[in-house]
């Protein structure tokens, strides 16, 4: 688990080396400095500091990180070097964890027997059964789907380093909000009587949405130095975190577009039926890809 302090020491090493080419000297150089701040923090909190203020004395007390990166690239004549990506990329190779591709694996089966199930039970479910199915398509679906979510965020990559797990486990939950929405609805598409069912629903689909548009928007950058060194040497330029106004400007017009596409969608099923509501989330895609489209590529 990636604590708070351990997160602002991996963003400080990755600020010092930040444009400095990665070989094996300057790999040793950064590890050595992130084994001696760990090693640090650890003194400083058995000592009863806490977290963010040993992190900081920690890094206070190391000095000039970027100088001595510097110094040690130059001393190389490696300061301006270009990146053989495809060679770091494989020296940076992260493989998944055994325990983390048996979870894996086990909640895939679930998802995919509760899915089949809950499928098939459309189809034949009563009335006085959709509170069951319901619940089955909750506990089957929504639930391992959101946990997968958050497992899989808080795994390290290659390229990026874990998300930090109330993060991970805030998508996770926004997802599995949504589903446990959808598949509300779902279970209760044919019990006219119970009109606060689809409300419930859409309740819970929005507050899905938003929580999901407010982690996208506040998320950080969690890429490795070997990345961004890569990304410098392809003078790749990403628009979204060069303006990122413009990064939740679209992160607020997705929620709102997709708040009125469910809207649509539920007011579409109770006037003219199922048959039809469905154009409304047809819409809100091409909708979707036009605006990435405008606001990824515009001049």
């Amino acid at each position: 688990m990636m604590t708070t302090h351990d997160s602002q020491l991996h963003r400080l090493l990755d600020d010092a080396f930040s444009g400095i080419a990665v070989t094996p000297d300057t790999q040793d150089l950064k590890e050595e400095f992130r084994s001696s701040l760990i090693a640090r923090v650890a003194e400083l909190t058995a000592q009863g500091v806490p977290d963010a203020e040993a992190a900081r004395r920690a890094i206070d007390e190391l000095g000039d990180v970027r100088a001595a990166a510097l110094e040690t690239a130059q001393a190389q004549g490696t300061a301006r070097e270009e990146v053989d990506i495809v060679a770091l990329a494989l020296a940076n190779k992260v493989k998944p964890k055994p325990a983390f591709v048996l979870r894996t694996v086990a909640l895939s089966i679930l998802i995919a027997c509760g899915l089949a199930g809950f499928v098939i039970g459309l189809f034949s479910v009563t009335p006085n059964q959709a509170a069951a199915l319901a619940a089955i398509g909750m506990l089957t679906v929504a639930l391992p789907i959101g946990l997968l979510v958050f497992d899989s965020l808080g795994q390290e990559t290659t390229s990026n380093y874990p998300m930090p797990r109330r993060r991970a486990a805030l998508f996770g939950a926004s997802v599995g909000t949504i589903l446990a929405g959808l598949v509300l609805f779902a279970a209760f598409i044919h019990n006219a009587n119970r009109v606060w069912v689809p409300l419930a629903a859409v309740l819970l689909v929005v507050c899905g949405v938003l929580a999901v548009t407010y982690a996208g928007v506040t998320q950080t950058n969690r890429h490795k130095p070997w990345t961004k060194a890569a990304e410098a040497s392809l003078q790749f330029q990403n628009k979204w975190e060069d303006k990122p106004e413009d990064a939740a400007r679209y992160g607020l017009y997705s929620g709102a577009l997709w708040l009125l596409a469910i809207g649509a969608f539920v007011a579409l099923t109770l006037t003219v039926g199922f048959a039809w509501s469905w154009i409304a989330f047809l819409v809100a895609i091409i909708v979707q890809m036009i605006m990435t489209a405008r606001m990824l590529f515009r001049n």
